[in-house]
């Protein structure tokens, strides 16, 4: 039974990601397998549809997980009637090259938790909880007319009319970010982005028309931070409070809460594109401090832009 702060953890983000269209998230729940035994989701998401999400939590620290693991968790659900299975895993516990793409393969997500402070080591829960996605490019495969390829090389012409040699490989990384970059909510359930093209221009294949597809998969991040410092200070003997987490992401102060995405993106690994909306666990903060009416946003160039935005509590 999984019943850690990882578990809770999940339990929280599940709420905020399905959040437009939740029924109820269950903890532990009990199923039958097509082998007709009673297993059990970690974490059950239900949808106003019907539809029913699964989360199962890797709560291990370190080490790459193998396909031995995927390998259970591919025995447990198959067959079974979830329309989806996200596999959570946690800062230190990585997924083998391996494990990445039968999971890939078997249709498997993958969500990655980054931890500002280790959970374990107090009783306070997450306060801010923002979304990324990052491309795991060196999974990139390449087909043409369904051959698997290593690489592909087009030649093309420039706005100069002059011939230029592109790869295949990087069209399909950077077609990726364009799209994320504007619309990061496609990529909301994918496990892979599909970039594909046709022609039938001259080629080495053999083949009058080319049907060259590329698939690039794709890690969901989640970064969490607590709070863990407070000072009081002293303005013209007028006492002010400013508490702030692990990593400086969120500081309240004032009657302000103001989100830094600087030290956010300092966080994220090179390459990981951030969703720019949160989920800000109320009951994190000390109740005290709670009468706040400003929400802030530091941005990457340093500027601080004021608004409110939405805000969910759960309890």
């Amino acid at each position: 039974m999984k019943a850690g702060k990882y578990a809770e953890m999940v339990t929280d983000y599940a709420e905020h990601a399905y959040r437009d269209n939740i029924e109820k998230v269950e903890r532990n729940k009990k199923f039958l397998s097509k082998e007709d035994v009673e297993r059990e989701v970690d974490v059950l998401t239900t949808l106003s549809n019907g539809e029913e999400i699964a989360f199962e939590v890797r709560d291990r620290h370190s080490g790459a997980q193998g396909i031995d693991w995927i390998d259970q968790v591919i025995g447990k659900y198959d067959g079974t009637h979830f329309s989806r299975v996200w596999i959570c895993t946690f800062a230190g516990c990585k997924l083998s090259a391996g494990a990445i793409k039968k999971l890939q393969y078997h249709g498997l997500g993958w969500r990655e938790f980054t931890l500002i402070k280790d959970p374990l080591t107090d009783n306070s829960a997450p306060v801010l909880y923002v979304n990324g996605i990052k491309p795991i490019i060196e999974g990139i495969e390449i087909t043409s007319n369904g051959e698997t390829m290593s690489e592909m090389m087009l030649t093309c012409m420039d706005s100069e009319g002059k011939e230029v040699d592109l790869s295949f490989r990087d069209l399909i990384v950077d077609s990726f970010y364009e799209k994320a970059k504007n619309d990061i909510y496609f990529f909301q359930n994918a496990d892979a982005y599909k970039f594909e093209i046709d022609t039938n221009v001259s080629n080495n294949l053999g083949s009058e028309n080319l049907h060259i597809e590329g698939l690039l998969p794709i890690k969901h991040c989640v970064f969490v931070d607590y709070f863990n410092e407070s000072y009081a200070v002293k303005n013209d003997g007028v006492e002010s409070i400013l508490i702030l987490t692990q990593r400086k992401s969120l500081i309240l102060t004032n009657g302000k809460l103001i989100i830094n995405w600087n030290y956010i993106r300092e966080i994220a690994e090179e390459g990981t594109i951030l969703d720019l909306s949160f989920m800000l666990n109320i009951d994190a903060i000390p109740e005290k401090y709670r009468d706040f009416s400003i929400i802030g946003q530091i941005q990457p160039n340093g500027d601080i832009k004021f608004g409110i935005t939405k805000v969910i509590g759960y309890r």
